[in-house]
């Protein structure tokens, strides 16, 4: 290579076929029902909410100037 440098020491170890086939090596195993799922709470409730509804700032709505031609709208 390029001033005889090896390019792997320039790419992080995540990035190697090695620490892939480490990571994925485990396989995981299914579950035949979902009565044999973990409690989340003692009631058996899920806690878990999708957050609140926030209402995001707008832009103010503005009136378009009319024409002389076409007069007022008439109310205020």
């Amino acid at each position: 290579m390029y001033d005889e440098k090896d390019p792997r020491d320039y790419v992080h170890s995540c990035y190697r076929k090695e620490t892939y086939l480490q990571v994925y090596s485990y396989m995981m195993q299914p579950m035949n029902n979902s009565k044999f799922w973990a409690k989340t709470s003692k009631t058996g409730n899920d806690p878990r909410q999708p957050p609140l509804f926030k209402k995001m700032p707008r832009r103010h709505a503005r009136n378009r100037r009319k024409e002389i031609s076409e007069g007022s709208s008439g109310h205020k």
